[in-house]
């Protein structure tokens, strides 16, 4: 049987990305200091692979966990005299289109199942949608959000991006498209990040206050915890959640902090020297992602 391994996926202009499937390569990362790079030490060659014309301007791209399936959405996609129309797209790893589907409205958020077999998006009428791997449409529903999708559950997880309904943080549908229930954050505070685990057992949501808090998949709260600044991002591998914020006293410097679930401790944190919008975890590393005054940077821990 073969095996599928990880894709590269590569943006370009003009609506054009490629990818590479051949085989696993090797990465580079920065230095624990988070000093941006300038150019690589050495000429880094990747294999050849192949390439796709979107015809408009790239959305979103989201690959199957198994790597056997790419979803594309894009906007303004030619073919339509006017508004704000696009087109989704799903294919498999050699770069043929499986099928394209005309959407009313630009896909603002968009999941695909690790097998492949199942597809979420929302747009910006405030629907969310769900596809078999066919691209029909099984249901939809009227709602703003985030979905991702947790097969071991059979759940459709949305996380509410509403500012009108701050205290909502997620809401759960069945595969079937029946509502199972609704997930409130305290009245204090506003949920402004989630994030899961790959095991589909922990949601980490990260809230206005200088809190966090972690939940299983029906809800229940597995632990309550405050930070001492504003959290912009969080990430969890469910053993440990990891929260990015300012810095209480200085606003300009960021820290990055580990929490362990099984303690309930904080293991470390770490002064970072540029501010990151983005924190995520791919394998074992940590990735932060940020736009400052000291120039863009992508980083590993």
């Amino acid at each position: 049987m073969r095996k599928n391994f990880p894709i590269i996926v590569c943006i370009a202009s003009a609506g054009v990305f490629s990818a590479c499937a051949s085989g696993p390569k090797r990465m580079i990362s920065t230095p624990l200091d988070h000093e941006p790079i300038p150019a690589a030490q050495e000429t880094v060659k990747y294999c050849a692979g192949w390439k796709a014309a979107m015809q408009g301007n790239i959305s979103y791209i989201s690959e199957s966990a198994d790597g056997s399936r790419i979803l594309v959405s894009t906007s303004s996609d030619k073919g339509i005299p006017k508004g704000f129309e696009g087109r989704l797209r799903l294919l498999n790893s050699s770069g043929k289109v499986l099928w394209s589907k005309w959407l009313k409205q630009p896909a603002k958020s968009q999941t695909i199942s690790s097998d492949g077999s199942l597809i979420a998006f929302s747009n910006y009428e405030d629907k969310l949608y769900v596809l078999n791997a066919q691209g029909k449409v099984l249901w939809e529903k009227s709602h703003l959000g985030t979905p991702l999708i947790f097969a071991n559950h059979k759940r459709i997880v949305l996380f509410n991006d509403d500012d009108s309904d701050a205290q909502m943080a997620f809401t759960t549908y069945d595969f079937a498209g029946r509502k199972i229930g609704d997930v409130n954050v305290p009245k204090y505070s506003e949920a402004i990040d989630m994030h899961s685990s790959t095991d589909e057992n922990i949601i980490a949501i990260a809230m206005r206050g200088g809190r966090f808090n972690a939940y299983d998949v029906n809800g229940k709260i597995l632990t309550e915890e405050k930070i001492d600044g504003e959290p912009s991002a969080i990430a969890t591998n469910g053993t440990a959640i990891f929260t990015l914020y300012s810095d209480k006293t200085d606003k300009n410097i960021q820290i990055i902090n580990s929490y362990d679930l099984l303690s309930k401790k904080t293991l470390w944190s770490k002064k970072l020297d540029r501010r990151y919008e983005v924190l995520r975890i791919l394998g074992n590393t940590l990735m932060l992602y940020g736009n400052s005054v000291r120039g863009q940077a992508v980083s590993g821990i």
